[in-house]
């Protein structure tokens, strides 16, 4: 056997790397022979209905801008001044009729 051989099984052995690295790559490294974080990073779940509803507040208080809403609100309010929505409960073509 080779000395790199040797070198390379002692490494392997003993938990080291058979190469040299660099101060980079060696992060990530490091990072992989931590733990696992665990259930508490697995089972979080960002609030995001709550997350929502604030944002939805804070845009009727003028506070804050959703240019997507804008649009979506914009849109309806044009077909809506085109009669392209379907009316309301009661005033349909249906309902007309029976008067």
């Amino acid at each position: 056997m080779s000395s790199k051989n040797v070198a390379r099984l002692s490494a392997r052995i003993f938990g080291r790397l058979p190469f040299k690295t660099d101060h980079k790559s060696y992060k990530v490294v490091k990072a992989f022979r931590q733990k696992p974080k665990g259930p508490q990073i697995v089972d979080y779940m960002q609030p995001i209905q709550r997350f929502n509803s604030l944002m939805l507040r804070l845009r009727h208080m003028g506070l804050y801008h959703d240019q997507h809403l804008d649009f979506l609100e914009e849109n309806e309010r044009k077909r809506r001044i085109k009669g392209k929505v379907p009316p309301k409960k009661g005033q349909g073509k249906r309902a007309s009729k029976k008067r």
